[in-house]
């Protein structure tokens, strides 16, 4: 056997509920196998802990509680908070000149993240030939296209979903 299979082994064989028993043999026995697991996955390159982690059968959830960052580079990347994406988006907005204020551009940017996280808002603007639109957006397409200036949008017309777009300066706040 292998160091990475051993060392899968020991991860699918560790007993991860032995904070909960009232024997303490039982207890610093869970917690002497954790320190050398710790100390095992140490010594282990990069890739021998992404071979490991492929034979680990375990819960995910379970690996975080007590073996945290021990497969870092596997970890999926955090994601940005909704609340920085639409600060960045209002930068964006302000930057490229798509509206006049930081305040207006946070409006419009709030108007998209709206779309975005909750799907079904009604938003209003102005067609290139000044006419008024109101549109019911069921969710936004990637929002790339802000720095362009305009933003995909999906819209359920006569029971048949299609995505449309609208320019982010003709876009109307209240």
């Amino acid at each position: 056997m292998t160091t990475t299979e051993s060392f899968a082994d020991q991860v699918n064989n560790f007993d991860f509920y032995f904070e909960m028993s009232d024997s303490t043999k039982t207890y610093y026995k869970g917690v002497s196998a954790q320190s050398e697991i710790k100390q095992i996955a140490e010594s282990m390159t990069a890739n021998e802990l992404i071979e490991a982690k492929k034979l680990i059968t375990v819960e995910q959830e379970l690996i975080d509680r007590y073996f945290q960052g021990l497969f870092p580079e596997v970890s999926p990347e955090p994601q940005p908070s909704a609340n920085s994406e639409l600060f960045k988006m209002a930068w964006s907005i302000v930057k490229s000149g798509l509206a006049e204020s930081f305040s207006i551009a946070l409006k419009k940017a709030w108007i998209i993240m709206r779309i975005k996280l909750q799907g079904e808002v009604t938003i209003s603007f102005a067609k290139e030939t000044g006419e008024l639109r109101n549109a019911l957006a069921i969710s936004v397409g990637k929002l790339d296209t802000v720095e362009k200036g305009f933003v995909r949008y999906m819209e359920n017309i006569e029971g048949v979903e299609t995505w449309r777009s609208f320019r982010i300066e003709r876009l109307l706040t209240a």
